[in-house]
């Protein structure tokens, strides 16, 4: 079985997307707290 380029190159991208959402969410969750103290 062969993956192809532009498979393997849409996991990752998916990939990174999210990982970049879920660094977004936690800097906002961080700058919410902040402003809470």
């Amino acid at each position: 079985m062969r993956l192809e380029p532009e498979v393997v190159l849409g996991a990752f991208t998916g990939l990174v997307e999210k990982h970049l959402e879920g660094i977004l969410c936690t800097e906002k969750a961080i700058a919410v707290s902040k402003e809470k103290r």
